[in-house]
């Protein structure tokens, strides 16, 4: 959240809080982007 604030922009976590969720794969996260 601390992100979001100071840049005012919408933040998307990867890996989540330890870094063990999921992560999409490059491809995958470019498509989400775009």
């Amino acid at each position: 959240s601390g992100y979001q604030l100071e840049s005012g922009y919408s933040v998307m976590p990867i890996g989540g809080f330890n870094g063990t969720d999921p992560s999409p794969t490059l491809e995958r996260f470019q498509k989400l982007v775009a």
